[in-house]
């Protein structure tokens, strides 16, 4: 009989008849009650406003959200690791809004005491690895080679290629990423291929989105995008970012140059969006899904 959590594990890629329940964020960070998962094809096409989850399917998951994604090694060793680490953070961030949230917006930042940034980071890798899971394919894949310069994107069939070629090389490239976890003492990454961004949100939405197009707002440009979504942070993984122009978010990559024992302070700019849709970069309010969606729908199907 086939266990339905066999599989490769999402860290060492190694194949495992039965894989262990990765928490994403780890459960110390929170993340340990009842959540309601929802599959992508159950919110594709379903007419509904994007936080209407009503008499839809869901999977109810008792032991917090995440995946069936690590061996039972490799999830020890990343907790032991970066769990702790990851979970002060998180619930520091989270104490502070629920108590000084007002003081915040007058400041307009929050700082976060004591914190070891690349064991943060590094949980956020796994986070990644896990939202990225290796397919049957990934042992003999080889990488695509783009046909154009990255420095010429004048034509818009050239950045629409540029953004399938992101996606065909994804799950090659998140190597770096498990390699760069399963090493704890390892520094640094490649910054011309990942860029980590990090918001906060007052949103309950939790959104565990892999690798995917979707649109900068900003300027109107296809983005290869992984996001992570979990009150009161949100995080976004981005292939082979463009430097000349900027993404949502605070850009956190430069914690992967930190030493596995180093403790610091930081200050955050207060970057708060509202999460109301489970498109990947979403960051729009309420109303202006709901203006956007009337404006393109039928009389018949208004909101």
């Amino acid at each position: 009989m086939n266990n339905k959590h066999s599989g490769y594990c999402a860290l060492c890629l190694e194949y495992k008849d039965k894989l262990t329940f990765e928490h994403i964020p780890p459960r110390s960070s929170g993340n340990n009650s009842r959540a309601k998962i929802y599959k992508g094809q159950e919110l594709i096409g379903c007419n509904k406003l994007p936080w209407d989850f009503s008499e839809m399917h869901y999977e109810n998951a008792q032991q917090g959200a995440g995946k069936y994604s690590l061996c039972k090694k490799c999830n020890n060793k990343t907790g032991r690791w970066y769990g702790a680490a990851y979970s002060q953070f998180a619930q520091q961030i989270k104490e502070t809004f629920e108590t000084s949230f007002l003081h915040l917006i007058q400041t307009g930042e929050i700082n976060i005491q004591n914190i070891y940034p690349l064991q943060v980071i590094k949980q956020i890798f796994s986070m990644f690895c896990s939202a990225n899971p290796p397919t049957n394919d990934h042992i003999n894949y080889k990488p695509v080679v783009y046909p154009f310069s990255t420095q010429i994107l004048t034509s818009p069939i050239q950045k629409l290629i540029l953004a399938q070629y992101n996606l065909v090389n994804a799950e090659y490239w998140i190597d770096d990423l498990r390699k760069a976890v399963l090493d704890k003492e390892r520094t640094g990454l490649n910054y011309g291929r990942f860029k980590i961004c990090m918001y906060f949100t007052l949103s309950p939405l939790l959104k565990i989105n892999g690798i995917s197009e979707s649109l900068n707002l900003n300027h109107h440009e296809p983005v290869s995008v992984s996001e992570i979504v979990t009150y009161p942070v949100g995080f976004l993984l981005i292939l082979n970012p463009n430097n000349a122009i900027s993404y949502p978010g605070i850009d956190i990559t430069h914690w992967a140059d930190y030493a596995y024992t180093d403790c610091t302070s930081i200050s955050l700019p207060l970057c708060v969006y509202p999460v109301n849709s489970w498109i990947p970069m979403d960051f729009r309010r309420k109303d202006e899904i709901q203006k956007c969606l009337n404006t393109n729908a039928p009389d018949s199907k208004k909101f």
